[in-house]
């Protein structure tokens, strides 16, 4: 089985774009089927869109992901996929996107844009996190985690 090494020069097609309507799937989905995309191959340009969608300076979300800007940059030039590593980021950043989506259909929430409401919340402190800002923990999959859970807490009122 041929293996795609972290920064192949092969120039693929890239896979579907995420789009807003792919956010609440991702979140929704088991791990394995995340674990196939991510394997599968995430465009680098899905990063743009992310940003776009979160309505945040793309330079601002790759450091915040901890991606390699120039890599990053050459891999959109070129129509190419992330690493593995950093697919896994951006789909848990979408997974991200996905469980507040949820989270706002169990309220009843109508017309609130929740890529906008993340992308501002993530750049804001937050008592929970000793007023650090949820976007340095974004660079890790725990941190990416952690994150996740003090938005389920935020949902249920449970602040620890």
């Amino acid at each position: 089985m041929k293996r795609r090494t972290a920064d192949s020069a092969v120039k693929k097609s890239p896979a579907p774009m995420l789009t807003p309507l792919h956010f609440k799937e991702v979140f929704q989905t088991t791990g394995y089927h995340r674990i196939q995309l991510i394997k599968h191959g995430v465009a680098a340009s899905t990063i743009m869109q992310l940003a776009k969608s979160l309505r945040i300076d793309p330079n601002h979300l790759i450091a915040t992901l901890g991606l390699p800007k120039t890599t990053v940059a050459r891999k959109i030039l070129r129509q190419q996929y992330l690493s593995i590593a950093h697919a896994e980021r951006v789909i848990g950043l979408a997974k991200m996107i996905g469980q507040v989506e949820v989270m706002m259909n169990a309220c009843e929430v109508k017309n609130f844009d929740v890529p906008q409401w993340l992308g501002s919340w993530l750049y804001s402190p937050h008592p929970a996190l000793g007023d650090r800002q949820p976007e340095e923990f974004m660079d890790t999959y725990t941190g990416q985690e952690m994150v996740s859970t003090l938005l389920f807490q935020m949902q249920s009122s449970a602040f620890a």
